[in-house]
């Protein structure tokens, strides 16, 4: 496993290449389910937010098929595809 560099986090953020797209599926949790694991969720969300990277979330398999569908769509129609 490679690690990344500044150098290729740089480019990253200046050639917006590789696509990446990150989903989360939004399940309810009985308050007495949660345990610190949350703290790490919440921090890697907020970290994809200060990259200005944004994420989809999902409540089925069904709903996560139509969203990834319509991002094929809006690639497809500014020619990224």
């Amino acid at each position: 496993m490679k690690c990344l560099t500044s150098k290729d986090h740089a480019t990253f953020m200046n050639k917006k290449k590789p696509l990446i797209y990150t989903s989360f599926k939004d399940v309810q949790r009985n308050t007495g389910y949660i345990t610190e694991q949350i703290t790490t969720l919440l921090a890697f969300k907020k970290k994809l937010s200060d990259l200005s990277h944004n994420h989809t979330e999902y409540t089925n398999l069904e709903d996560l098929l139509l969203k990834f569908q319509e991002q094929l769509e809006q690639l497809i129609q500014k020619d990224k595809v």
